[in-house]
């Protein structure tokens, strides 16, 4: 009886906890990314290290009181991106102006003293980029 018990109890004694990731999806010209099933950090310079010229970031929330904070990837006081959603219907959009490229990071436990961010089943981040990614 001991025999029959042991290996089970081994087995979940050593069961590796699953590994969080975002569901990130490119385009093939790598000009617009969609990251879903949100459930950890994603880090923009992973595929652009110096930067994104962003034209456009979209953020459909999965319920209500949804909040999206995307930060700087060097200096996360600084918000390149940050709503509060009503509902699942309140989609929020904003453009951004040509001339800069971005270190996007999405901190996916982001908090302060009167909110922390909060992505559930159902939402997704849309970033649209300029195409002179290249110069």
């Amino acid at each position: 009886m001991m025999k029959k018990l042991f290996l089970p109890i081994l087995i979940l004694l050593f069961a590796l906890p699953a590994i969080a990731a975002n569901t990130v999806e490119w385009t093939p010209d790598k000009l617009t990314v969609t990251i879903s099933a949100i459930d950890s950090d994603w880090d923009s310079t992973d595929v652009y290290p110096n930067g994104m010229r962003i034209f456009s970031i979209r953020f459909h929330p999965g319920a209500t009181d949804n909040i999206c904070s995307i930060e700087d990837k060097n200096n996360g006081n600084v918000k390149h991106f940050f709503v509060k959603c009503a509902d699942t219907y309140d989609d929020r959009w904003e453009p951004y102006p040509e001339d800069r490229r971005i270190k996007l990071y999405l901190d996916f436990d982001d908090t302060d003293d009167t909110w922390t961010a909060a992505y559930t089943t159902g939402c997704s981040i849309t970033i649209q980029l300029w195409k002179n990614q290249d110069d």
